[in-house]
């Protein structure tokens, strides 16, 4: 049983409606997320076009983006970002079933190697497991 009670987009205004409906068609199937979001009203008009904004100006390879996601979601132990975020690691090229294997560094693929994104990827992630990717 919920212990919120979930919004739905019929009962926003048509602004929150508007970046409901962008949100679940652009970024991901998060209607759970945002049906609790939507009890904030400034929470759903400014956090979920900022990620969809960050998100769109790629400065963080979308692939580094959702590792890092699902890595920090299987540390937190939470179920529904693993779940939600996993789809789309298979969309960069890593197998649903890999996910089992995470965290790990061999999903960074040969051509990553001149870029500095794994390097401060794994030194970020280092401390959390006292070296044990040495």
């Amino acid at each position: 049983m919920a212990r919120v009670r979930e919004v739905s987009p019929e009962e926003l205004t048509p602004e929150l409606r508007d970046i409901w409906h962008r949100y679940v068609t652009g970024y991901g199937p998060f209607e759970e997320q945002l049906a609790v979001f939507a009890h904030v009203p400034a929470a759903l008009r400014h956090l979920m076009p900022m990620l969809m904004e960050l998100r769109a100006a790629g400065t963080l390879p979308r692939r580094y983006l959702e590792l890092a996601i699902v890595v920090v979601s299987k540390l937190n132990a939470c179920d529904y970002c693993v779940d939600h975020h996993g789809p789309f690691l298979a969309v960069e090229g890593i197998p649903t079933e890999a996910l089992e294997g995470l965290p790990g560094r061999a999903f960074f693929r040969s051509a990553d190697c001149g870029t500095h994104a794994p390097h401060h990827a794994l030194r970020l992630f280092q401390p959390l497991y006292g070296g044990a990717w040495d």
